[in-house]
């Protein structure tokens, strides 16, 4: 375990088995169709563990693995073809390419040599994450958090504060290289960078309220860290009518209010890259009915009282 690793070599190899001792203890990666014949030291775990690190090959294939005790005997018992050696993956490209510090997110990611793999990991600053594998081109890495959250005072009014592990690592905002691994220990070099900027704040909207059911009703955002680096800005309302916003200045965005099938108060999300969307620096937006609706009346089972509610 694991049972694959890169062409490069490096991969740590934990080996199963029994009766084995302290010692000269050696690992042989080879294989009778290619002639290969490689010979690594292997470390003692304990009576029936030993790990050895895989050495560099010069092409992706299968390889037998034999221990020795004493560096020189080999066991006849041996993993028959049990280990494959891949060609390392070399990212190209990221989608999207930046995020917000203070949510996260998550990036796809186009490369080589991709494989499926339950050891799949994405790393980011320091941070690993487990990835998913789409085909051999294409996969899907998290991107963690780098910052705490900042609340504007609308918001904290409606909802609390996040808490943050004990693991939390806080980073500088900035590009940081997104690398992954097959065999959750060997890395690409690829250098790739994923850039985390400011979240978007939202001070104040014009107009703050109106109608559920007009169509074409465009609201002035002012706010700041408003910026069209990254595919966006993109606007929506409380998780609906997400449109692509037009920036007027650094500080004003003209966003495009959707209709809705019922009166309510919802938080306006801004998005730079089109795909995360933050509201916790943001101000609400009303959506009212053209006149109060009813749409239910309850009696209560004391049979004293009724609930009614009407779409305001």
């Amino acid at each position: 375990v694991p049972s694959s690793g890169p062409v490069l070599g490096g991969t740590k190899v934990t080996l199963t088995g029994s009766n084995f001792t302290a010692g000269s203890l050696f690992c042989k990666f080879w294989s009778n169709q290619s002639t290969i014949d490689l010979r690594t030291a292997a470390s003692f775990l304990s009576s029936s563990r030993a790990a050895c690190t895989t050495p560099s090959v010069s092409q992706s294939q299968f390889v037998s693995i034999s221990i020795s005790l004493n560096a020189q005997d080999f066991s006849p018992f041996f993993l028959y073809m049990s280990f494959f050696f891949f060609p390392q993956p070399v990212i190209a490209q990221l989608s999207p390419s930046a995020g917000p510090a203070q949510s996260g997110g998550s990036t796809l990611v186009r490369a080589t040599n991709l494989r499926a793999s339950s050891t799949f990991l994405c790393q980011i600053t320091n941070v690993q994450t487990s990835g998913t594998v789409l085909n051999s081109t294409f996969a899907v890495c998290p991107i963690p958090q780098i910052q705490p959250k900042v609340y504007s005072t609308t918001y904290k009014q409606y909802y609390p504060s996040e808490v943050l592990p004990g693991t939390f690592r806080q980073y500088a905002i900035g590009s940081y290289p997104l690398e992954v691994s097959i065999d959750g220990q060997i890395f690409t070099n690829s250098k790739i960078l994923y850039t985390y900027y400011d979240t978007p704040a939202v001070d104040s909207v014009v107009p703050s309220i109106g109608s559920k059911s007009a169509v074409g009703v465009v609201a002035i955002i002012r706010g700041r860290n408003l910026l069209a680096d990254y595919g966006g800005p993109y606007c929506r309302y409380g998780g609906v009518g997400a449109t692509k916003s037009f920036i007027i200045t650094s500080t004003l965005l003209r966003c495009n209010v959707p209709t809705v099938p019922l009166g309510k108060t919802v938080f306006v999300e801004i998005s730079l890259n089109g795909q995360e969307f933050e509201a916790q620096l943001s101000v609400t937006y009303s959506f009212m009915a053209d006149a109060p609706r009813l749409q239910s009346a309850v009696l209560t089972d004391t049979f004293d009282s009724i609930n009614i509610n009407f779409d305001v």
